[in-house]
């Protein structure tokens, strides 16, 4: 069995295997006659079984506090540029939204990484935009398209987690899925299958939450509110250079924006036993 398994997954516990088993062997009549006792230790043993597996990543792994912004001016300032429109800054809050029809509004900042591993940490909160995705990329890399290389994608009912490196922006599978023909666009996906995982999420407007993503070696995790919500592993992750931070907002009206606040990214002590 491969030890490192290249999708994600969340573990369900609803009561112990042995006594189960006894359960399903006993006969109608004790079946009936302990059933309730059964839902009684599903309640209280399936919700202190699920927290303890979706626990945060241990912050004993931050080492420095390489970059942080808590947005208190009215401009996105030197560190911060939004080359496709559009990112601002007011009231202390960064708000984007997509202006062009062909593409959400994105941010980059330059991250002092010593490697390709980070945890990023920062705020959101929908106000009426599709979608967000937050980066770590390498826009020197010729291998992807624009230097692609991790990426989460967070929509109000689900969140997705990328290896654009090994997956959809690779330049080959980039190039299959474009190309207009059913056939190429199915070998492409077909190719980038185990480099992309789903997990449902249920999101509401107008709340703020804090996303939390770990790049550690060839892992992604991302949690929010400390509470892991997914996680893959997949090769290209572990690509050894990730300095371009980029955020991109889903929503072709102007009143459809996202806003965030109190980013934070921190390197990491080591890689071992990711």
């Amino acid at each position: 069995m491969n030890p490192h398994p290249r999708h994600g997954r969340i573990s369900r516990i609803l009561f112990p295997s042995f006594a189960a088993y006894r359960f399903l062997r006993s006969g109608p009549g004790i079946r009936r006659a302990i059933a309730p006792f059964f839902l009684v230790s599903a309640l209280l043993i399936g919700p202190w079984a699920q927290a303890s597996e979706v626990s945060a990543p241990d912050n004993s792994i931050r080492n420095q506090l390489v970059f942080s912004d808590d947005f208190e001016r009215t401009n996105l300032g030197p560190a911060l540029k939004s080359p496709i429109p559009a990112f601002t800054v007011d009231n202390g809050v960064l708000a984007g939204r997509q202006e062009r029809a062909d593409h959400g509004g994105t941010l980059a900042a330059l991250l002092p990484l010593p490697d390709g591993n980070a945890i990023v940490e920062i705020k959101f909160r929908f106000a009426g935009a599709r979608s967000f995705n937050l980066a770590c990329d390498d826009i020197s890399y010729r291998g992807t398209h624009a230097g692609h290389i991790s990426r989460v994608t967070v929509r109000p009912n689900q969140i997705t987690l990328y290896d654009d490196k090994e997956g959809v922006m690779r330049n080959d599978i980039y190039a299959l899925r474009r190309s207009g023909d059913p056939q190429k666009k199915a070998e492409g996906d077909r190719l980038a299958k185990n480099a992309v995982i789903n997990f449902p999420l249920k999101l509401e407007q107008h709340r703020w939450y804090t996303l939390s993503v770990a790049i550690i070696g060839d892992r992604l995790t991302v949690t929010i509110d400390g509470r892991k919500v997914g996680e893959l592993r997949s090769p290209g992750l572990a690509h050894p250079t990730k300095p371009n931070l980029r955020l991109s907002v889903w929503g072709a009206a102007p009143a459809q924006v996202v806003q965030f606040d109190a980013l934070r990214v921190w390197s990491v002590k080591s890689a071992e036993g990711s």
